[in-house]
């Protein structure tokens, strides 16, 4: 699983943004049936009235069995979506991506000023990027666009838990973490 940012630059004198919106929302999923689409607030004070989330409604699920969630959570999507108005109705979490887990010797990783939260940090970010972590936005001070900003591990040529775990981790996961690493 990968997320992607599309960051569209409209030309001065174009149509409504709403208008290539709605034509996006159509043409996206049909060119690539696999993928979800949606579509963040493009505006700061949006963004900021959100609370960072991704959408002005946010519906979370919770519970001890998983699959009932994820049942519960489908129909609530099925629901919320056939609402009139809403659009980019869409489950925020992958639930199908594959998972990494990493055992971390507490003790080791003290001894070098880290702690597990750190570990994990440092691992979310180079599996993905910084903006899963902590999103962080740089406004263009001539259009006052705002843009993601993210940092990102390049893509590894090899085993891609292998280059996290000797980059990031050497020495501080369990003997059983790095078979699986490497």
């Amino acid at each position: 699983m990968n997320d992607g940012f599309i960051l569209v630059s409209l030309k001065e004198g174009h149509a409504p943004t709403g208008e290539c919106v709605r034509k996006l929302r159509t043409v996206l999923p049909e060119a690539f049936p696999e993928d979800t689409f949606y579509f963040e607030a493009a505006d700061i004070i949006t963004q900021i009235l959100n609370f960072g989330l991704p959408a002005q409604i946010d519906v979370r699920t919770v519970g001890y069995d998983r699959a009932n969630n994820l049942s519960v959570a489908r129909e609530l999507r099925r629901r919320v979506a056939a609402i009139p108005g809403i659009a980019d109705a869409h489950l925020q979490q992958e639930v199908d991506a594959p998972a990494f887990y990493a055992t971390v010797d507490r003790t080791r990783a003290a001894q070098l000023g880290l702690n597990a939260n750190t570990i994990a940090t440092n691992i979310n970010v180079s599996l993905s990027s910084s903006e899963q972590v902590t999103p962080n936005f740089w406004t263009d001070p001539k259009s006052g666009i705002p843009y993601y900003l993210a940092v990102q591990t390049p893509v590894c040529t090899e085993n891609p838990i292998r280059c996290v775990y000797r980059k990031h981790c050497p020495g501080l996961l369990s003997e059983e973490s790095a078979k699986l690493a490497l």
